[in-house]
């Protein structure tokens, strides 16, 4: 998947409005809670939601490594009708390959540039035994996102696979989300 940025513009009342390079966001974003869990084989996770304001949140997480190991990442996301369901993407990437440059990453690379500058993921792999990993103040950058997302609850999960088997879950985050759409009044003035 390439992802390329949209240029919208809006001609409202002979005014042109451009949001194009990922320098506007076309959304708000709430993040309501991150919930984290382990196997207990890898090491101990812990994460929370800090709230900096009404439209602003940001990720903190923590996971301590008992044992050496190269994470598969599987990102997927769900959107909530009367449940949640699965929404858009649902893919496992390797995390490893990724840091070394030796295979793309399309999803990871999405995130990667404002979740670099706040965690100690680029250590290299593997991830070391008795090293704790951390995200620090992280909040998603929402002008990255297409212009089509609905307005809703969503859940983003990110499970952590050891690469060697494949089967074994290292850790489960749960991102629970509301995005709303900005209107052309909070475009024009924000």
């Amino acid at each position: 998947m390439n992802i390329k940025h949209i240029t919208i513009t809006i001609v409202i009342f002979g005014l042109n409005i451009n949001f194009s390079d990922g320098k506007r966001s076309l959304y708000d974003l709430r993040m309501d809670s991150v919930n984290c869990s382990d196997s207990g084989l890898y090491g101990k996770i812990d994460c929370g939601v800090e709230e900096i304001s009404p439209t602003v949140s940001t990720i903190q997480l923590n996971f301590t490594s008992t044992k050496d190991f190269y994470p598969l990442v599987r990102i997927a996301f769900f959107y909530r009708y009367t449940t949640y369901r699965s929404f858009l993407l649902d893919v496992t990437e390797d995390f490893c390959d990724f840091l070394c440059d030796s295979k793309p990453a399309n999803v990871i690379n999405y995130f990667w540039k404002t979740l670099r500058e706040s965690s100690n993921f680029a250590q290299g792999c593997p991830f070391q035994k008795d090293n704790t990993y951390y995200i620090k103040d992280y909040a998603l950058d929402m002008s990255e996102f297409p212009p089509i997302l609905p307005t809703g609850d969503y859940r983003v999960d990110v499970d952590l696979i050891d690469r060697t088997d494949k089967t074994t879950r290292i850790a489960l985050i749960q991102i629970y989300a509301f995005i709303k759409r900005k209107s052309i009044a909070e475009l024009l003035w924000s």
